[in-house]
């Protein structure tokens, strides 16, 4: 949604949006930090990685990779709060990065595509949501069947 935004001219570059170029390792946004922007893939790959303590062990776990057109730090424009999760450059590629401050007023100023963009907001957040829901259950299978539940 954001990106058909950008390549129809609705928001402007340089006046919504900015290019920023990453190169592979690049961490993009950083777990329990707020930048104040929503990053758009322009070319390349991102992978969302999150933090799991295992004893006195950090442990770094991949569990989303980016593609062009996919959309980064849409949660914390919807609620404020800090990232989640780290994004980092599989690839050399570019972002564009959107203050979501000004991303906020534009969809404000503009109802229909702000009826747009958080319909396809919903539409992704459900998708997700369903795909971790899959996860979950084959996770809990997965243990019950290690515990000798072989009835599942």
């Amino acid at each position: 949604m954001l990106e058909s935004l950008i390549r129809q001219g609705e928001l402007q570059e340089g006046r919504h949006w900015r290019r920023r170029v990453f190169r592979i390792n690049d961490v993009i946004v950083r777990e329990g930090e707020r930048c104040g922007k929503v990053f758009v893939v322009v070319a390349g790959q991102l992978q969302v990685t999150g933090s799991l303590s295992l004893g006195d062990r950090v442990v770094r776990i991949g569990f989303q990779v980016l593609n062009v057109g996919d959309v980064v730090g849409e949660l914390a424009l919807i609620d404020g709060q800090a990232h989640g999760a780290d994004v980092v450059a599989l690839s050399d590629g570019e972002v564009a990065e959107i203050d979501a401050a000004v991303l906020l007023t534009y969809l404000e100023s503009h109802p229909e595509a702000g009826a747009r963009f958080y319909r396809h907001l919903a539409e992704v957040l459900a998708a997700r949501l369903r795909r971790t829901d899959s996860k979950m259950l084959s996770l809990f299978s997965w243990g019950l069947r290690s515990r000798g539940y072989d009835e599942v």
